[in-house]
C-alpha cells in the first residue's frame, strides 16, 4: 500500500483489483491512464480479451480467454485471476471523468455494503442517425442505474457467494441485472454521487437496429422475470421511469379509432416527457417519433414474452451492450 505524501504519489489500496474487459476495438490507453492517476488507483488491472491485443497499456496484466467471449464469462476469468478483496469491474469504452471516482465510490463502503455501482452517463449528441441521437439523448444526463459493470465496485468475497455473473443464461444482456438482484439479497448494493463516461463505440444501425437492441435488452429481461420475479422491480434503473415512458405510446393508439384528439394528446403527453431531449434533435423526423415509441413498445413486449418464456436464446457473442 502506498499514503500519499502530499507531493502527488498517489495511494494505492492492495485490496482493489480493477477487471477491464475489452473486445480489441478500442485504445485502453485513456482508460488504463485514469485508472493509474487515480487518487485512489487500484493495485492491479487485469484485462480480459477473446483476442491478443497487439498493444497492452504499461501497468496491466493480459488474459486472453479464448473461450466463451460473453460479458459474463469475460468477467468472471478476470475476477477468478483477481487477488484484491474489492473487484472494479469496468468496460473497455468507459472514461472516469474525476481523479477521485474511485475513491468516492470507496467512500460509500459501509459493513453491510457489498457493492457501489457508478451512474452511467452517455456523450451527446452521439451515434450517426437521427434515431440514434434520440435514443442516446435519453442518457445525456446520468442515470442511477445498478450494477452494469461500467465502473462498479463489488466485493469479491460477495461476488462469488452470490454464484459471480450468469453464464448459462446471459451473454450480452440481463447479466448485470441478475447480478445486482442476486447480490441486494446479501447486503446493500449503492449507487455512487458520479457518472462514468460511456463513450459506445459501435452504431446501432438506424431505426431498425434500435428496436432489435430493445428486442434483446427485453429478452435480458424476461430471463430476469423468469428468474427472480417481480423483484426486478427492486433494480435501480427501474426507478427512471421517464426512459420507459416512451414505451407507453402505444396506449394512444386505440383512442385513435373513437377520439382523434384525444388519442392526439396522450401520444403528445408522452413523447414530450419521454422524447423530451430528442425534441433538442430539430428534424422532420419528429413526426414519426409515435411511430419510434410504438416499434420500442413492441420490441420491449415481444422480447420480455420470449425471456419469460425462453423461446429466444441470446446467442450473440459481442462484448458491448
Amino acid at each position: 500500500m502506498i499514503e500519499s505524501d502530499g507531493h502527488g504519489v498517489h495511494r494505492r489500496m492492495g485490496n482493489i483489483s480493477a477487471i477491464v474487459i475489452t473486445a480489441g476495438r478500442v485504445d485502453l490507453e485513456p482508460l488504463i491512464g485514469s485508472l493509474h492517476r487515480q487518487s485512489l488507483a487500484p493495485a492491479e488491472i487485469i484485462v480480459v480479451s477473446p483476442v491478443e491485443l497487439p498493444v497492452l497499456p504499461a501497468g496491466v496484466c493480459m488474459l486472453k480467454n479464448t473461450g466463451d467471449s460473453s460479458i459474463s464469462a469475460q468477467y468472471n476469468r478476470g475476477a477468478e485471476l483477481a487477488t484484491g478483496d474489492w473487484l472494479l469491474l469496468l468496460q473497455e469504452d468507459v472514461v472516469l471523468p474525476k481523479l477521485d471516482h474511485i475513491e468516492r465510490l470507496w467512500s460509500k463502503i459501509a459493513p453491510d455494503c457489498v457493492a457501489v455501482a457508478s451512474p452511467v452517463q452517455v456523450p451527446v449528441p452521439w451515434g450517426q442517425s437521427y434515431w440514434e441521437r434520440v435514443y442516446w439523448r435519453r442518457w445525456g444526463s446520468p442515470v442511477c442505474v445498478g450494477i452494469t459493470g461500467k465502473c462498479d465496485l463489488v466485493s469479491r468475497q460477495a461476488f462469488f457467494e452470490a454464484g459471480a455473473y450468469d453464464e448459462q443464461h446471459f451473454l450480452t444482456a440481463g447479466e448485470d441485472t441478475d447480478l445486482h438482484l442476486r447480490l441486494a439479497r446479501m447486503g446493500w448494493v449503492k449507487s455512487g454521487d458520479d457518472a462514468v463516461l460511456h463513450c459506445h463505440p459501435t452504431h446501432l444501425g438506424g431505426l431498425w437496429g434500435i428496436w432489435k437492441k430493445h428486442f434483446e435488452y427485453a429478452v435480458g429481461f424476461g430471463k430476469n422475470i423468469r428468474l427472480h420475479g417481480l423483484s426486478v422491480a427492486r433494480v435501480t434503473y427501474a426507478g427512471s421511469w421517464y426512459h420507459h415512458l416512451c414505451k407507453l405510446t402505444w396506449l394512444g393508439v386505440p383512442l385513435l379509432f373513437w377520439h382523434p384528439v384525444a388519442a392526439g394528446c396522450l401520444c403528445g403527453l408522452l413523447i414530450l416527457l419521454s422524447q423530451a431531449q430528442a425534441i433538442m434533435q430539430p428534424s422532420w423526423r419528429w413526426v414519426l417519433l409515435p411511430l419510434f415509441s410504438i416499434g420500442v413498445f413492441s420490441s420491449v413486449t415481444i422480447g420480455t414474452v420470449c425471456g419469460i418464456l425462453g423461446v429466444c436464446k441470446n446467442k450473440n457473442p459481442h462484448l458491448h451492450k
